[in-house]
């Protein structure tokens, strides 16, 4: 096996929340594709692993799991053998996906940052590999760059590398070539001031592995498809396709539908007028079937929503509109009672989700307590109205339901992963397998709460850290007794966090 390139420099990986065994089910549900059971075993093949970054929450946060990671690296397969956490539902191999072979059959199948980061024969052999690997019913998740849009980074990239570039020659390029755009005379000069900037922002180890390795390609997602199922592997669909990074405004896939071809087609001109420059394809073995309506999909999810009401008080009323403050701040307007209520009792939940059922019996409750009674046409639409929220994310839908909101108590105790990841990397990855970003501070704090100091004694320590020079603090008071109350503040606040997501034992 030829040595691989990122053992002379790491890529510093990162858990990838759209690529999580439940947001990949929840993807199948949504396009017709097969269910996958999340309330019992699971094996888990993950090829590309890198450090584990992906694979270490998603076994600690779900012991029944069986998974198995591989990846190229040596230096990888070190970072995952030196995490502390014991997971003896994790295993870890070295191996090149063109001679690996899958141990035995899976129900998920993840290459996340692979496909397109390897040569022409490395790609068949993980369409071969995938194929053989995944169980009938399974899924299997694909990412690559994607075309039109890459098409801009792409050019970038290949300024970088004509001629041979290093490092440091690649860093001088970008530097003069950010200087010939610093003033705009034409259309292309804001997309190519932006892509460079990007590749100027990057860590070594990004600038690396995604502008100067040998083998990037970008793909058009028909030919993707078309490939995988040669495989004997079915296209289901984006696993973004709830998240800001994949979202479609509804109106503008209905406007698409007419000028499309097929499906993958409208997909494709979906990708030119939105710039995406990355796909997330779920692949499945065997037929899918039509896709739910968004209101059917509610009735079999929990729905989660961190909307925040405006007025106070707010009027509870049928008829009167009340505001409120959705995800990435748009506004709703709501008059809908039962509607009105369900976004204030999911927001008094979040991150927690409810079942559709459950929900409206907490509605009924709450309006009968202002004296409303309520209407059954509003009840019964309120899996409608909800559905139309999620089109448009402003509300979350979930399959499984991990323990969130936990009470840390004067000695808290953060989880072991959590203190794990607080000390080596800069996102903490909650049991939903989102990511919660920290900065220093918080890591100090985060590093501390295992249990065996009251929240006093850690902001004492963490305060004298900081006045110390220490622990980094921008903008830090000068003295002490300046620091000490601000860091307690932050005590409170991090273990608050914590405990909201469920990171607290």
């Amino acid at each position: 096996m030829p040595t691989s390139s990122y053992d002379a420099l790491a890529y510093r990986s990162r858990p990838v929340p759209w690529a999580a065994p439940s947001a990949l089910a929840l993807t199948s549900l949504a396009h017709g594709g097969p269910s996958l059971a999340l309330d019992g075993p699971l094996r888990v093949l993950e090829l590309g692993a890198g450090d584990g970054a992906h694979a270490i929450p998603l076994a600690f946060f779900h012991p029944d799991w069986h998974l198995h990671a591989v990846d190229t690296s040596e230096r990888a397969a070190e970072a995952v053998a030196a995490c502390p956490l014991e997971l003896p539902n994790l295993g870890f191999e070295v191996a090149d996906v063109a001679t690996f072979e899958a141990p035995a059959p899976f129900d998920v199948v993840i290459a996340h940052g692979l496909y397109s980061w390897v040569d022409a024969e490395r790609r068949a052999a993980i369409r071969r590999l995938v194929s053989s690997a995944l169980r009938d019913g399974g899924l299997a998740y694909v990412s690559f760059d994607a075309q039109p849009g890459w098409a801009v980074r792409g050019r970038v990239r290949d300024a970088l590398v004509r001629g041979g570039a290093d490092l440091p020659m690649a860093r001088e390029r970008l530097a003069g070539l950010a200087a010939l755009v610093r003033e705009p005379v034409g259309a292309w000069e804001p997309l190519l001031a932006h892509e460079l900037e990007r590749a100027r922002d990057a860590d070594d180890g990004y600038l690396r592995h995604e502008y100067l390795g040998p083998d990037n390609e970008a793909f058009w997602l028909g030919d993707v498809v078309r490939a995988f199922a040669e495989a004997g592997l079915t296209y289901v669909g984006d696993a973004t396709f709830d998240r800001v990074e994949g979202f479609v405004p509804p109106a503008l896939r209905d406007a698409v539908a007419p000028i499309a071809a097929d499906t993958i087609h409208r997909e494709e001109l979906l990708d030119l007028r939105l710039f995406r420059q990355l796909r997330a394809a779920v692949f499945t073995r065997g037929a899918t079937g039509e896709a739910p309506s968004p209101a059917a999909l509610v009735e079999q999810a929990r729905v989660a929503c961190a909307a925040r009401r405006r007025n106070d008080p707010f009027d509870p009323r049928p008829g009167v509109v009340e505001r409120f403050d959705g995800p990435g701040g748009a506004e709703l307007r709501v008059e809908d009672a039962a509607l009105k209520i369900a976004l204030l009792v999911l927001a008094d939940r979040y991150p927690e989700g409810l079942a559709l059922d459950a929900l409206r019996r907490r509605c009924v409750e709450r309006l009968r307590e202002v004296g409303l009674e309520p209407s059954t046409a509003s009840l019964e639409a309120l899996g409608e109205r909800l559905g139309r929220l999620f089109t448009e994310i402003q509300c979350e839908l979930r399959l499984e339901a991990p323990r969130l909101r936990c009470e840390p108590g004067d000695r808290p105790r953060a989880t072991a992963l959590t203190r794990w990841e607080a000390s080596t990397r800069g996102v903490l990855t909650t049991p939903l397998h989102t990511l919660l970003p920290h900065e220093p501070i918080d890591a100090a704090i985060v590093t501390r709460l295992d249990g065996s100091r009251t929240r006093d004694a850690v902001a004492d320590e963490v305060a004298r850290g900081v006045a110390d020079g220490g622990i980094p603090l921008e903008g830090a008071p000068a003295g002490l007794s300046r620091i000490a109350p601000w860091v307690r503040a932050r005590v409170d606040t991090a273990v608050t966090t914590l405990g909201w997501w469920g990171l607290c034992e």
